[in-house]
């Protein structure tokens, strides 16, 4: 079997990250490892049930911390197991989403191709202007109409375009070139005080997703952390 193959590696800080990308072209088939993801909104068969249930619950830890969010009331089991696998979802993608005991953010993750919250955040938009061309060189060479995934839900179909939407935020990144501060950046520098936000001047260029900000407030600050100390960049690198 004949697989083409693109290798992103791009320095993030005081290490790079690396992932990488295989083309079956006679199957048409693209295959990645953290890149790109698809969230069912149902949860899939090879997840546990029980796992699920409890995860639906109202238990202490969800009323505790989500208090003021409204209180869902499954009416049977499977609205039970939805609710759950909402909730893991949306704990896996941002570690600290806003919402949890009423999940109403998932429709932002679930049922399209996204590059995962924690992902984006922490890595590839370190480097917009290198992942920029490493989608490029996928999206423009390799005519692929379904994608597998290391993680959640594959094969799901989707072409180059659905990737490059993915991706839409490295490529609004990098239009704002290198050596401009963003109110991200400037928010680490003040040691992560506040919610960091996008740069208001950032023209959207695709139809990519945007994460609400009240959901990325957690990254956020783990991200203004490792500026801090120095673990990652400060400024995205374009070059």
């Amino acid at each position: 079997m004949l697989l083409h193959v693109q290798v992103f590696s791009s320095k993030i800080g005081l290490a790079p990250y690396c992932e990488v990308a295989f083309y079956h072209k006679k199957a048409k088939l693209l295959m990645v490892t953290d890149a790109v993801v698809y969230i069912p909104e149902d949860p899939p068969e090879v997840v546990n049930r029980d796992k699920l249930q409890r995860a639906g619950e109202d238990n202490l830890f969800v009323r505790l911390l989500y208090a003021k969010d409204t209180a869902q009331k499954p009416r049977n089991q499977d609205e039970q197991e939805k609710l759950g696998w909402k909730r893991m979802a949306l704990l896996i993608s941002y570690f600290s989403p806003e919402h949890l005991r009423d999940p109403v953010t998932f429709p932002k993750i679930g049922g399209r191709l996204i590059v995962m919250p924690v992902i984006q955040t922490l890595c590839f938009a370190k480097c917009p202007g290198p992942t920029r061309r490493w989608i490029d060189a996928i999206t423009q060479d390799w005519d692929f109409s379904r994608v597998v995934s290391a993680h959640f839900s594959s094969p799901v179909d989707a072409g180059p375009q659905d990737v490059k939407d993915a991706f839409s935020f490295a490529y609004d990144m990098a239009e704002l070139g290198t050596g401009k501060q963003t109110q991200r950046s400037k928010s680490a520098e003040q040691g992560g005080s506040g919610p960091i936000s996008w740069p208001q001047n950032v023209k959207k260029t695709s139809q990519g997703v945007e994460f609400p900000q009240e959901d990325l407030k957690g990254l956020n600050y783990i991200d203004a952390f490792l500026k801090f100390v120095g673990i990652v960049f400060r400024e995205p690198r374009n070059d």
